[in-house]
């Protein structure tokens, strides 16, 4: 899966779940400053990007992930870990 893919399928989550504008979700945006997701939006988003990608990780594993560019490469290293 390319990162386009990858950033393509969390476009579609964020849209069709939370309201986000196709244009807004750019690889910069801040799940919280400009795309407006609160802490429980955020475990939502988590939940649809497990079901979407079919893998789980630990919620505190996102902690440190801000914006969607941080979530694509986070997805695409999980990714590489489950084909090895």
């Amino acid at each position: 899966m390319t990162d386009q893919e990858i950033l393509d399928a969390v476009r579609d989550i964020l849209v069709q779940n939370f309201r986000a504008q196709p244009d807004q979700v750019t690889p910069e945006a801040s799940f919280v400053r400009d795309l407006r997701l609160d802490s429980l939006d955020v475990v939502d988003f988590v939940f649809f990007v497990h079901k979407r990608f079919g893998y789980k990780a630990k919620l505190h594993d996102y902690r440190d992930l801000d914006t969607v560019k941080d979530l694509v490469a986070f997805i695409q290293a999980r990714r590489s870990e489950s084909a090895a």
